[in-house]
């Protein structure tokens, strides 16, 4: 009786240990990756990696990094962009000297 109470409370403990990992928020650079899909042209997006390097739909590639809201983007044609951006969810907004582009997060 006593291992199997012991086996129970080993479990429960295993099981909340995991609940707890599944809960621990992801860093900035870990929310941005994936592909986003522009609100304003469907047909456009940027496809952000782990390697810090972000691809849009005309095949460009160019760096990216976060401090603190600022969003960069490093291109070897244009050089730097950079605006403050917001993540909220399935959302990107980033705001620039042109305006706020509204990206939704594809698939």
């Amino acid at each position: 009786m006593k291992r199997i109470r012991l086996l129970a409370t080993v479990l429960l403990c295993v099981l909340l240990l995991g609940a707890l990992a599944g809960c621990v928020a992801q860093s900035p650079e870990e929310q941005i990756l994936g592909k986003w899909v522009y609100d304003a042209d469907p047909e456009q997006y940027m496809i952000f990696y782990d390697d810090y390097n972000v691809v849009d739909a005309d095949g460009t590639t160019a760096r990216w990094f976060i401090e603190g809201d600022t969003l960069s983007i490093i291109d070897p044609w244009y050089g730097a962009e950079e605006g403050r951006y917001e993540l909220s969810g399935n959302t990107l907004r980033i705001y620039t000297e042109y305006g706020v582009a509204i990206l939704r997060r594809a698939g």
